[in-house]
């Protein structure tokens, strides 16, 4: 009996020095599942920083998919780091209407990066909450001043290449019309006729460039 007293009284000490609030933070606290959040616009949406600002929709339902309206809606971001403002703020609360859909407006900040928006709907009974994931991103870096002009692989090159060709056959039909000033007639003294420069071929890869 002494020792049945004595374990008693050290249970009656530890209730009495535990805090108040301890054994009702260790009952986990239920989300009703009765309410649900669905979203419908800005899940993986991607801003360009110091962009303009986009549209965050969602709808509240039951658990029967009927739309809840006059349900309070939160919308949450991070202060710092790649995040965005609602007009101006962090956070900002909007109530759900007939159709159970709530929307907010998005500015995204100058700070890259992948980021989260915290949604919360409470009603008089109930009460949920979702994450929305958004990437803010840096626009590409303009092309500078006097930069060439992209072309297409291996089109100059052809292009040189033929006009040179054109040239060596010019210059092969000119050499051919000023050798021998009566058509390819013998020359004084019966000597034997000027012979014809031949004409020049040029191939390229696969093609050939030849005179007329």
């Amino acid at each position: 009996m002494p020792n049945s007293v004595q374990g008693f009284t050290a249970i009656l000490v530890c209730l009495t020095l535990l805090p108040c609030g301890t054994l009702a933070a260790a009952v986990p606290v239920q989300v009703n599942p009765k309410l649900k959040i669905v979203v419908v616009e800005g899940e993986g949406a991607i801003h360009r920083v110091g962009g303009s600002a986009r549209a965050i929709e969602i709808r509240v339902e039951d658990e029967n998919g009927r739309p809840v309206p006059g349900a309070v809606v939160g919308f949450q971001v991070p202060p710092t780091g790649a995040s965005g403002k609602f007009g101006g703020e962090s956070a900002i609360d909007v109530t759900s209407d007939a159709m159970g859909r709530a929307t907010a407006s998005l500015e995204p900040n100058a700070v890259a990066g992948e980021f989260e928006i915290l949604v919360t709907v409470s009603t008089a009974e109930e009460s949920a909450k979702a994450v929305i994931v958004q990437r803010n991103e840096a626009a590409p870096p303009p092309l500078s001043p006097g930069a060439p002009p992209v072309r297409k692989k291996g089109s100059s090159k052809w292009i040189v290449l033929l006009a040179v060709a054109a040239g060596a056959v010019g210059g092969g039909i000119a050499a051919a019309g000023g050798g021998g000033g009566g058509g390819g007639a013998a020359p004084p003294g019966g000597g034997p006729p000027p012979t014809a420069t031949p004409t020049p071929t040029i191939r390229i890869g696969t093609g050939t460039v030849a005179g007329p």
